[in-house]
């Protein structure tokens, strides 16, 4: 299965808001899934803090320059930085289906969760 690096996040919501709703066979064959689909969700969530760093403004020290929990960046370069952030997130990763998963397995799971869409997930979502 292909998906876009930046709809992993939303996925994987999806897929962790039916705990408690599958019984144990489907749990275990969810999770069976969410493992490598996590694996690259924090693959992704490093490389997208990379090019922060990369541009973010930095210390005297060369540490990055945090105020508030969030990246200083010079106005000169945002359009650098979103070009970095936008070809990341528009990378497809393909996540191997585990035994007993299928793409009718995962629709079922993800019409039974939990998960309440936030704005503009629920396209993703339905494709």
């Amino acid at each position: 299965m292909e998906i876009k690096k930046s709809n992993l996040e939303i996925f994987y919501k999806v897929l962790k808001d039916t705990q408690g709703v599958l019984n144990l066979s489907d749990s275990r064959i969810r999770d069976s899934f969410m493992k490598p689909l996590g694996e690259q969700l924090d693959l992704f969530v490093k490389n997208r803090n990379d090019i922060y760093i990369k541009f973010c403004d930095k210390n005297e020290d060369g540490t990055p320059n945090i105020t508030d929990d969030k990246y200083k960046f010079n106005p000169a370069e945002l359009e650098e930085i979103n070009k970095e952030l936008l070809t990341l997130a528009n990378e497809e990763v393909k996540i191997d289906f585990a035994w007993g998963v299928s793409n009718s397995k995962l629709k079922e799971f993800i019409e039974r969760s939990n998960y309440k869409p936030q704005l503009g997930e629920i396209e993703v979502i339905d494709s």
